[in-house]
């Protein structure tokens, strides 16, 4: 399925979606090819509670206690803040969902009509989050809004959920309070976990068994899951609560999203046990039950999931402008696990008939595909926040130097006059414009009054020091450097502010380094490395003060270097940074984006648990 999803809808379909429709085909509104059975309706159920492990995982508390500090909640930062916002659209988004459920169950007691009120509220995560990243906006104001929005909604919509479903099956308040049973743990193994993580035996003994046949995170992260399961079953609550703080105990103990660990549990889930929980709810979708609960239900649903999610987010204009308001609203409107999953404990409790079912699977499907799509089409792309780069030359050193400088957070444009040069880039996924690099008209083009760096690497000393000057004094581009192939020219090209290098130094350093330091040149030399070494501008004034040990920077990022006024030196773990310092740092490359952000922006440094 991702691969049909991926080739035939060029990635607008989300690949749950796509599997959902696949259950309909092949199941009984289709060729009906599947059928129930236990090992089915097994992996249906380990894969439905994975799918609420893995949303769990999306949450991070560490944002959530970033901007719940009581400074952040002034009124004149409230618009910026995001669990205030995030509060504030939840609260619209219930108020309205109510109304819609009202509508609907107006003669159901006030426990069924909030029940359906929070199935319309929730957000689907597993989709937000793929589109922000999609668009370089997952650390941006925005999109950490969007976020924290999505994760209050998920959370929130869980916990309550559990609550009124207990409420409906008829449960007493003690048994409530065995619901609240399942926080104990939770807070026993977050607190555990970041007492005993930063010990150093027990760091290393972790160390020593994550890899093999160990797999001890892999192995505790799923233990975490099972208990919490059967915890939740014990004490009576959903399954559903229980998996989603599992989630969140390991998220919470684990930060890096990009880690390996995370990896591995996606892999499980989402190359496995999720498919199977999707395709058999697609499998189990009764199109004669849809058509009964008459054919302009699903669209009207539809209509007001988009609506109950939009109308809150125009408050938003406080802080963005129109598009990106509509734009959160519409992102926000996508819903898939979450909404099935509530409807499913709702058709278990007889809140929601078969009919019903059918049409919040429809919404589903709708939202979770037209939603991003026109998310995508409204809010553009801050990808190029690190930096857009040109290339003049499209040789071997300038075809290897484009593909090196596109990063998480950087792009480079290579520009040459040979079609054919164009031609092979393009193929190579590197952008490229055909033209001359001393025609002003086709560096604009390439995007030279937005470039953060320009390098010249024909073969032509004079057009490498033409180019270079053109880009410099005409579009004020201070980070020019040039491939230069007469030594004798280097002190001309070094006189007008052009950084050079020469063929015979790039390989004398170049051979130095890989017998001299082996391990560090390969991971310089590798352009699609795991890590990368990177420099970024400290422009945050909240890192200020801060010791390097107490910074969470993410992917294990390490600060090598910093370069303080006209000096430079290699930090300890009690050094601080200050504005205007240039941190050389090794990082992940799945990580760069994030540093570059928690470095180079307003963002409040929370500190590393000891």
């Amino acid at each position: 399925m991702p691969i049909v999803a991926a080739k035939f809808t060029r990635g607008l379909v989300p690949i749950a979606a796509a599997e959902i429709i696949a259950g309909m085909i092949f199941g009984r509104s289709g060729f009906d090819l599947i059928h129930e059975s236990a090992w089915i309706d097994f992996l249906s159920l380990f894969g439905f509670a994975m799918l609420m492990f893995l949303s769990g995982l999306e949450v991070d508390f560490h944002r959530v206690a970033d901007a719940a500090r009581w400074d952040r909640w002034r009124p004149r930062s409230l618009p910026s803040n995001p669990v205030a916002s995030g509060l504030i659209l939840l609260a619209g988004t219930l108020g309205l969902a109510i109304l819609v459920s009202w509508a609907l169950f107006r003669d159901e007691p006030f426990s069924t009509v909030l029940f359906f009120a929070l199935v319309l509220s929730t957000t689907s995560v597993g989709v937000v989050v793929p589109t922000l990243r999609e668009r370089g906006l997952t650390n941006t104001s925005l999109g950490q809004t969007i976020l924290m929005s999505a994760t209050l909604a998920d959370f929130l919509t869980v916990l309550t959920l559990t609550v009124v479903a207990a409420l409906i099956a008829g449960s007493v308040s003690a048994e409530l309070w065995l619901i609240a049973v399942l926080f104990v743990p939770f807070i026993i193994v977050v607190t555990a976990g970041t007492h005993l993580g930063p010990v150093r035996w027990v760091r290393h003994l972790i160390a020593d068994l994550a890899l093999g046949t160990a797999q001890i995170r892999i192995r505790g992260a799923l233990v975490l899951l099972v208990l919490f399961v059967v915890l939740a079953e014990y004490v009576e609550a959903e399954l559903v609560l229980g998996a989603f703080l599992a989630g969140a105990a390991v998220s919470s103990l684990s930060r890096e999203e990009g880690s390996d660990m995370r990896q591995k549990l996606d892999a499980i889930g989402f190359g496995f046990v999720v498919p199977i929980f999707f395709v058999t709810v697609g499998a189990e979708f009764d199109l004669n039950a849809l058509s009964g609960a008459g054919y302009l239900l699903p669209f009207l649903l539809v209509a007001a999931a988009f609506a109950i999610k939009i109308v809150p987010a125009l408050l938003l204009r406080a802080a963005y402008s129109w598009r990106d308001s509509i734009g959160a609203g519409v992102l926000l409107s996508s819903r898939l696990s979450l909404i099935i999953a509530a409807s499913v404990i709702g058709v278990e409790l007889g809140v929601i008939d078969h009919e019903m079912n059918a049409a919040i699977i429809f919404v589903a499907v709708i939202t979770s595909t037209l939603a991003p799509s026109l998310f995508l089409r409204m809010v553009p792309s801050v990808l190029r926040r690190g930096g857009l780069f040109l290339v003049i030359g499209g040789g071997d050193t300038g075809m290897l130097l484009a593909e090196r400088l596109r990063s998480p957070a950087s792009e480079a444009v290579l520009i040459d006059t040979d079609p054919a040069v164009i031609e092979k880039a393009r193929a190579l996924g590197i952008q490229a414009v055909h033209g001359s690099g001393l025609d002003p008209e086709i560096l604009i083009q390439a995007g030279a009054e937005d470039a953060a760096g320009f390098v010249a690497v024909t073969h032509s000393d004079s057009v490498n020091f033409q180019a270079c000057l053109l880009a410099r004094d005409r579009f004020e581009i201070e980070n020019v450097a040039a491939d230069v192939n007469d030594h004798d020219r280097v002190a001309e090209f070094a006189r007008h502010g052009i950084k050079t290098i020469g063929t015979s130094m790039a390989v004398a350093v170049s051979l130095d380094n890989l017998v001299e330091r082996p391990d560090l040149f390969s991971m310089l030399a590798s352009p699609h490395g795991i890590s990368d070494i990177v420099q970024i501008n400290v422009t945050n004034q909240d890192v200020e003060g801060h010791r390097l040990e107490d910074l969470h920077l993410p992917g294990d990022a390490i600060i090598l270097l910093i370069h303080r006024g006209e000096t430079s030196f290699v930090p300890h773990p009690d050094s601080t940074l200050e504005v205007g310092d240039v941190a050389t740092v090794a990082v992940e490359q799945d990580s760069i984006e994030e540093t570059v952000y928690i470095l180079n922006e307003s963002h409040v440094v929370y500190p590393r648990p000891r």
